[in-house]
């Protein structure tokens, strides 16, 4: 019913404000609750906990996020299919923030990603 497991992410965007290409890479540990289990897929809400990420671009759209580091938090939902539930399928919405650990800490904010992944 709950899992804690391990997860690393890669990500690139493209600002709106001045058309800048981003990118993250981030580990995090993630918490996830099975709310139901049939025998086609097993869908799940889950939350990510301040996971240290390095980001390309410390000024985004203008904005000092406060340096290169720092940490990613997400919530959202998703399933896991397949014969062996090896895929799955997420939606999130995420916040990248250095926890005021640096003295600027702008924060950027994710408002929605879809994800595809394989476990393993």
């Amino acid at each position: 019913m709950f899992s804690f497991d391990l997860g690393a992410n890669f990500s690139w965007w493209n600002t709106n404000a001045m058309d800048q290409n981003i990118w993250a890479v981030s580990l995090y540990p993630v918490f996830r609750f099975n709310f139901l289990r049939n025998k086609y897929f097993d869908p799940y809400f889950f939350y990510i906990l301040g996971g240290p990420t390095y980001l390309s671009q410390s000024y985004i759209d203008g904005n000092d996020t406060g340096r290169r580091f720092t940490f990613y938090d997400a919530l959202g939902t998703g399933l896991f299919f397949g014969q062996k539930r090896q895929y799955n399928a997420e939606l999130r919405i995420a916040h990248y923030s250095n926890g005021n650990i640096f003295p600027m800490n702008c924060g950027v904010k994710i408002p929605l990603t879809f994800s595809l992944g394989y476990a393993f």
